[in-house]
């Protein structure tokens, strides 16, 4: 078999026409033939059909498919599934920019589909169920002329040479490679864990949309809309533009990147990008390993840069800074300096190095994060711009150095009354050592937490805090860190107080005994004291000589009546 077709001009003499629809389903049909190419039409040249054109092509083999040639009123829908061989191209029928959605659908479900010269007139393009497709050649393009709308779910698509869609591009769950110039009407669109990649230039009129997928670009990019993307990875490899219909602005003040918790790369390349409008950062990780420039404002939302140090001597403004802001910033970014060429290391800070700048009237956005910067007490001023003559309205952030932070102790008394004895303010600790923004100091313990002293008992209650962080909101007037530790004292109720006015004070009705050798403890190096034990048997012998002194003198006086 040749050919099949719907209708074609030796059926009839004169107008040949169909009043209804055409069906066409062909299973496993394999046209060939050595001389002329074989194909599947619903019409030919000078035929008419009044309905609907349905074409099924279930694997087999064809040259072509195609519903360009003769005139249909109705819609054309073209069925490709299974594994079919088709040699040259599909096309739908004639539509433009004012055509319905279904007036020309392209539908390919299942199986691996190649096109080697691409697909024509479709409104929309449906690959779905697991498909596999390949558009275009080295030679003939992806998507030829009248291409608009295309889907792509749970499927892949590739495209070789150009592949221009007057419509929009959208994957749900879904693989994308362009390895022509790639270019969209209106929005590019990727959903549900998908990814594209392109090998040539990316042009979308509309905007750029990602959600919970990947972006890599090797070639140039222009984005004329938003791009708006969240929980996805975006790798610009070549130079790019975001907001690129917005580039004749004079305010620049339109949205021309929203980021919630992506990965967003620029470079590695020796290009400067640039961002036409405002760029907004909420969470998430920017990393620039080129050049960026953004007209508008930024703002960041507890997000992660990563710049590339600077190397040898290379500083701004004799180079060209790492990120310029032409409008104000707010919000908080931690920047990591990372090493060229290796950027899962860190790069070197050098005091004086300049790498952002922006209006004056930004707020302190950007904040130094190298861990060996915290070390050396390093961090980000923001100070005038060094281009004088051309930012004089700008400021800039610079690699500084702060003196750091002492510490000091400080004990003061917990009980009313009571001043703290030498022995006690002895054990104030000292750190000599130097701390620097950032850094966590943790608070010296007194070498000993009881002092025991005549009366009682100086117990060491703790410090004000445990640990602070070396800040400026963590320093006393003088401008030092500082704890201040508690000392509580307890009375040692065993040991007699003083007599007032050498009168004696009344003894309580059972005294506590406490043993010798813990009273000679508690006393060492105090001098000779006696113990409550000593003192209780002197009484007692006292007070039974004078007992029987007196019982004496009583019988004795006995003795002398009778």
């Amino acid at each position: 078999m040749k050919h099949i077709l719907g209708i074609d001009t030796g059926m009839y003499y004169n107008d040949p026409t169909v009043k209804g629809d055409i069906n066409i389903v062909a299973n496993d049909a394999h046209l060939e033939s050595p001389y002329t190419e074989c194909f599947i039409y619903p019409t030919s040249d000078d035929t008419y059909l009044k309905g609907d054109a349905n074409i099924t092509m279930n694997g087999g083999r064809a040259n072509q498919i195609s519903a360009y040639d003769g005139s249909i009123d109705g819609k054309v829908t073209i069925n490709i599934t299974g594994n079919p061989t088709i040699t040259h191209d599909v096309i739908g029928k004639s539509i433009d920019d004012t055509s319905p959605g279904d007036e020309s659908v392209l539908n390919i479900n299942k199986g691996d589909v190649t096109i080697p010269q691409g697909i024509w007139y479709f409104k929309t393009v449906n690959i779905t169920n697991n498909a596999d497709v390949t558009l275009g050649n080295t030679e003939k393009n992806a998507f030829r002329s009248g291409i608009y709308d295309v889907k792509v779910m749970d499927s892949s698509l590739t495209t070789n040479n150009t592949a221009s869609s007057k419509g929009s591009i959208t994957l749900n769950n879904s693989n994308l490679v362009a390895n022509g110039s790639f270019k969209t009407a209106s929005n590019l669109t990727a959903l549900n864990k998908s990814s594209i990649t392109t090998n040539n230039q990316l042009y979308t009129v509309g905007g750029l949309f990602l959600d919970n997928s990947s972006l890599t670009t090797n070639g140039k990019v222009y984005i004329t809309g938003i791009t708006d993307t969240k929980n996805s990875t975006i790798n610009f490899k070549d130079y790019t533009v975001l907001g690129y219909g917005y580039r004749n602005d004079t305010k620049h003040d339109k949205d021309a990147l929203i980021s919630q918790n992506d990965t967003i790369t620029f470079g590695p390349n020796t290009s400067l990008n640039t961002i036409y409008g405002n760029a907004a950062f909420d969470g998430g990780k920017l990393n620039i390993y080129s050049w960026l420039k953004i007209f508008g404002d930024y703002e960041g939302k507890n997000n992660a840069l990563d710049l590339y140090a600077y190397s040898g001597d290379t500083n701004y403004p004799d180079a060209t800074i790492k990120l310029e802001i032409l409008g104000k910033t707010k919000g908080s970014t931690d920047v990591t300096l990372v090493k060229y060429g290796n950027v899962t290391e860190e790069g070197i800070p050098v005091v004086g190095q300049n790498y952002i700048n922006a209006l004056k009237v930004s707020e302190d956005t950007f904040k130094l994060a190298n861990k060996n910067a915290k070390s050396n007490g390093l961090y980000f001023k923001k100070l005038a711009d060094a281009n004088t003559k051309d930012k004089a309205d700008y400021d800039m952030w610079q690699v500084a150095q702060k003196d750091g932070y002492q510490v000091l102790y400080s004990f003061e008394s917990g009980t009313s009354g009571k001043t703290l004895p030498n022995e006690v303010t002895s054990l104030l600790p000292k750190d000599s050592a130097k701390y620097f923004e950032g850094d966590t100091v943790t608070a010296i313990q007194p070498e000993k937490t009881e002092i025991v002293v005549s009366d009682g008992v100086w117990k060491f209650k703790g410090y004000d805090a445990d640990s602070k962080v070396a800040s400026d909101d963590n320093v006393n007037d003088e401008g030092h860190i500082q704890f201040t530790g508690t000392w509580e004292f307890e009375l040692n109720t065993n040991v007699p107080d003083k007599p007032d006015d050498g009168g004696d004070k009344p003894k309580p009705d059972k005294p506590e005994q406490n043993k010798p050798e813990q009273n000679q403890q508690e006393n060492a190096g105090k001098g000779t004291v006696k113990t409550a034990d000593e003192a209780n048997t002197m009484e007692y012998v006292l007070l039974m000589l004078v007992s029987a002194l007196f019982i004496g003198i009583l019988m004795q006086r006995r003795k002398v009546r009778s």
